[in-house]
Parts: C-alpha cells; sequence; structure tokens
C-alpha cells in the first residue's frame, strides 16, 4: 500500500530531502546512521530495559531508512551497492526492532515466529526479483508497512500487554499472508 503512495509521499519529503542533500549527506551516510541509531537504541534497552528510550531511536531510524531513498533518487546517486547496503540494514533493523518487544516482554515464541515471517516476505521478494520478475507492490504488507505496524505494536504496550499481543499476532498472521501471496504470485510469473 505505501509503494503505491510513493510519488505522494515523495513529494511530502521532497523539501526535507533538498535540506540534506545541501548538507551534503549521501544516501549510504543515511542508512549507516539508521543502522547505528538502532543499535544504539536496542542497547540501551537491553541495559536499561526501558522501554521509553528505545521508542524514539526506533522512530529515528525508520524515519533515516524511508529518507535514503529517496535522497538517492534525488540526487542521482542510486547504485546498487546502496540498494544491497540498504536492503542489509534493514534485515538488522528489522530484527532488532522485532527482537525489542522480546525484551519488553510480549512472549518469544510469537517474536520468533515474527522475526521468520518478517524475514520471508524480504526474502522471497529478493529472491524472486534474481529471476527478473517484479515484485514490488505484491502482498498485504510490505516492509513500510510492517515497520509502521511494529511501532503500533510498541505503542500499544504502553497501554496493555494483552492487546500488544494480540497486536503482534494479528502482525504474523499479516506477514503469513504477505508470504503466500508472494509465493502465489511467483508461481504464476515463473512457470515456463
Amino acid at each position: 500500500m505505501l509503494t503505491k503512495l510513493r510519488n505522494r509521499l515523495s513529494i511530502a519529503v521532497e523539501p526535507l530531502v533538498k535540506h540534506i542533500a545541501k548538507l551534503g549527506l549521501t544516501p549510504n551516510s543515511l542508512t549507516i546512521a539508521s543502522l547505528l541509531i538502532m543499535i544504539a537504541g536496542f542497547s540501551t534497552l537491553i541495559i536499561t530495559g526501558n522501554k521509553f528510550l528505545f521508542l524514539p531511536a526506533l522512530v529515528a531510524s525508520l524515519i533515516l531508512d524511508a529518507l535514503d531513498g529517496s535522497l538517492a533518487r534525488y540526487t542521482g546517486k542510486v547504485t546498487k551497492f546502496g540498494g544491497v547496503l540498504d536492503s542489509t540494514v534493514d534485515r538488522v533493523n528489522d530484527f532488532l526492532s522485532i527482537a525489542s518487544l522480546k525484551i519488553i516482554g510480549l512472549p518469544e515464541l510469537l517474536v520468533y515466529i515474527a522475526i521468520v515471517t518478517s524475514f520471508l516476505t524480504s526474502y522471497i521478494r529478493a529472491r524472486v526479483e534474481v529471476e527478473g520478475v517484479r515484485m514490488e507492490g505484491v502482498g498485504l504488507i510490505e516492509r513500510g508497512e510492517r515497520a509502521i505496524y511494529l511501532v503500533a505494536i510498541y505503542l500499544i504496550t504502553f497501554i496493555s500487554c494483552e492487546a500488544s499481543v494480540i497486536a503482534l499476532a494479528l502482525f504474523i498472521l499479516l506477514t503469513l499472508i504477505t508470504v503466500l501471496q508472494r509465493l502465489m504470485y511467483a508461481h504464476r510469473s515463473l512457470r515456463s
């Protein structure tokens, strides 16, 4: 869904991207900053157990992740290595953001399942695109939606642990549906 809104979102963030470009920052520097902020926030969460301190790091990391691609397109610095770096950092950030839910008390088994299903959605896309099939926009909950949903789960933990467990279970269901949608799409596209 967010993929379909990319043009509108690009227009909305364009003034910020222009300012970042004037500062001389590169897309890869935003990607690395996203990773460092996530690691710092996750480390702080492990050391202190204070989930209030992790939330700003999670949000800041996601914002930088959203901006790195926009900056690359705006500055004409879209590179194959930048794409690989971005995807790699995305997986680390996905792991840390989901693993943080275990640290703040959500059920371990659900957290592990959420990590696996989240990774599968990304893996299927990457693997099928290697075969020359474009997968952007395929599936109910792509990375952007997953990231926003994880922030929502995290916010729900401040209100109700029980509700956050239900939200995490729904996250798993949505990612499983996406895995199936992508596999079916891949099957149709790659039959020959």
